[in-house]
């Protein structure tokens, strides 16, 4: 239920129903409403509708714990908000359904009232509220009609299910307030953010703001209001006596005065938005991937220049290939095998894969995000390789060695299916993915210097340049609305597979730095790169670092999608 609130005061009408938005009607052709209108958003979106939808879903009407004939409704869904919360496709198909239908709604309300905030309270926010914030935001930033204007925020309420019984509080204190005093302008409290009276000077900047209650009850969730001090607004006392008789008549407000909260809309000021917002758990911003993407990106070029485009770069980078000559045939042979098994067709079969996933849980934003990632991965790098990036004749070689490789296209294709599967796999089975893959996807950068496939430098320019193109569709996707924060229990496995690649990553690179750290202490770059006893060594610690920076690059991507779930 919504009411509007507009310049420090809350719109009650004529009948203390105003912008009742459970009962605008999103469908002229469908089901009739008690109310006595026919398609009323409430018989699409409440949480006694989703309840009566579950049926029809097939893995939702086979769980013996779900009863739609249930008399409390609101147990009922928060038992499907769980299971969308934790993944389940059909679940959170139907909540985010349900959504979309509320955020029609709310671009209408929007649009009528010029509102700058949406707050989400009520019981059934509390335990969907993440996916319905991301799916309204989806829609108001999709098709508003002021969007360009200014923006216009969906937050969550820092009362929660408890909105209803706040206002209803605050309104008691007020009635009391009032009788005693015969003032009612003081501070207030909207939905979780405190409204200073329109008449102090430091409450003047404004905001309008909506704040929808989700209950299916037409007496659920009026409370917390916002001042209501000129008399226009019926502080009279023969307008608190009509409006005590349209109560009893069982019409109207539960409470004497404008409604606007836990079932309203209400006018904070922007240091109060701020607050609330800072308070409750905040939306999703893409930045922190554009500054991963970034960051990447010059990390990659970094490398470039400084392996490729040096002398002393290009010497140790030979000298770890020529100690590789001294790995035994045992080695060389897995590596040679596990880099033969990535073929054209294996590639084509894991992005298959990806994609079959995505539909299946019928979210084509991350199957057009996870295949994106690793075909864009390959463009990307192949373009590089083989028509923008050179290696210049700085020292004297011959054969493979005065060929360019950077960026490693094996390495490149490993890391981009690693952070493609992350993306696309449900939040419970994302630890197991990382298991599977991550192992994977840092052996084969190891296994290309084993090989002399590739340098050191082209293995660390891959991952940072997977890394960077699976934080941009990260970005693409936040940006859209479609990720939200998993509201469940921490999984220790996952902590315990982070908490492992950290260490491992961390030990990579100090052995690293001591097999290289260490003969160019004690000889220098030119006794390392032309004394043949240490090119093992070199060998070893190239392979060190490659390991630390798949590792660094995973974690990173990992930290990056930390409590998020899609």
């Amino acid at each position: 239920m919504v009411n509007s609130a507009w310049r420090n005061s809350a719109v009650e009408g004529s009948s203390s129903n105003s912008a009742e938005i459970g009962h605008i009607s999103i469908d002229v052709h469908g089901d009739d409403c008690p109310c006595g209108n026919v398609g009323c958003l409430e018989n699409y979106a409440g949480p006694s509708a989703l309840v009566r939808q579950a049926p029809a879903m097939p893995d939702l009407a086979r769980r013996p714990a779900l009863d739609p004939a249930a008399d409390d409704f609101l147990t009922e869904f928060a038992r499907i908000a769980a299971a969308a919360n934790a993944g389940d496709p059909e679940a959170r198909g139907l909540v985010e359904r349900s959504a979309r239908y509320l955020g029609h709604a709310a671009v209408t309300v929007a649009v009528l009232f010029d509102l700058d905030a949406i707050v989400l309270a009520g019981q059934g926010f509390a335990v969907a509220g993440s996916i319905h914030q991301a799916v309204l935001q989806r829609e108001l930033d999709r098709r508003l009609f002021a969007r360009k204007a200014h923006p216009v925020r969906v937050v969550p309420s820092v009362n929660g299910s408890d909105a209803a019984a706040v206002g209803g509080a605050v309104d008691v204190e007020d009635q009391v307030r009032f009788f005693a005093t015969g003032r009612r302008c003081r501070r207030r409290r909207v939905s979780g953010a405190t409204n200073r009276c329109s008449h102090s000077s430091r409450g003047r900047r404004r905001t309008n703001a909506v704040s929808a209650d989700r209950s299916d009850h037409p007496g659920r969730g009026r409370g917390v209001r916002s001042d209501v001090c000129p008399p226009e607004w019926g502080n009279a006392p023969g307008d608190r006596l009509r409006r005590r008789h349209r109560r009893a008549a069982g019409a109207g407000s539960l409470h004497d005065g404008p409604p606007i909260a836990g079932g309203g809309v209400g006018v904070a000021t922007e240091e109060q938005a701020d607050r609330r917002s800072e308070r409750v758990a905040a939306p999703i911003r893409p930045r922190r991937w554009a500054v991963v993407a970034v960051a990447a990106s010059g990390v990659a070029a970094l490398v470039y220049v400084l392996a490729v485009w040096t002398v002393g770069g290009q010497e140790l980078e030979n000298a770890a290939l020529r100690g590789a000559d001294q790995a035994d045939a045992a080695q060389a042979g897995e590596a040679w095998r596990a880099l033969d098994e990535i073929t054209v067709y294996s590639l084509a079969a894991a992005v298959v894969l990806i994609a079959l996933v995505g539909v299946l849980r019928r979210r084509w934003d991350l199957a057009v995000a996870a295949v994106g990632v690793v075909v864009l991965g390959q463009v990307v790098v192949q373009g590089l390789k083989r028509f923008v990036l050179v290696r210049p004749p700085l020292v004297e070689v011959a054969g493979d060695y005065t060929h360019n490789s950077l960026p490693s296209g094996h390495t490149a294709i490993a890391m981009t299916v690693l952070f493609a599967a992350v993306i696309v796999a449900p939040h419970r089975w994302r630890g197991v993915v990382v298991l599977l893959l991550l192992p994977w996807a840092v052996g084969i950068g190891q296994y290309t210097l084993t090989a002399k496939w590739h340098r050191l430098s082209d293995t660390l320019a891959a991952d940072a340049i997977a890394l960077a193109l699976a934080a941009l569709a990260s970005w693409w996707l936040a940006r859209r609305g479609g990720l939200h924060r998993y509201e469940g229990p921490r999984r220790v496995g996952r902590v315990v597979i982070g908490a492992f690649a950290g260490v491992s990553a961390v030990v990579g690179l100090a052995l690293g730095g001591v097999l290289w750290g260490v003969p160019l202490a004690r000889v220098g770059l030119a006794g390392v790169v032309r004394d043949h006893d240490y090119e093992w060594n070199t060998y070893l610690g190239a392979g060190s670092f490659a390991s630390a920076g798949s590792l660094i690059a995973a974690l990173v991507f990992l930290i990056s999608w930390r409590r998020l779930a899609t």
